[in-house]
């Protein structure tokens, strides 16, 4: 893994972010989209490879590459 191609935070409240929030989305950094539950996922390399790794629910992290 050399270098991180995606940021998404996934949250039951994604459709009302906060000004902030909603300035950082604009820059399309990260991405926010509505799930059932709070968690962040991380995409490396552009997930060439298909792999991926949940650390839920001890972690609220989901890693690919």
């Amino acid at each position: 893994m050399r270098e991180i191609t995606r940021v998404e935070l996934v949250s039951p409240a994604a459709n009302n972010p906060s000004p902030e929030l909603q300035a950082v989305i604009d820059t399309n950094q990260l991405k926010l989209r509505i799930g059932t539950e709070y968690f962040v996922e991380l995409g490396f390399d552009g997930e060439v490879q298909g792999q991926q790794v949940d650390f839920r629910p001890g972690l609220p992290l989901i890693i690919s590459w």
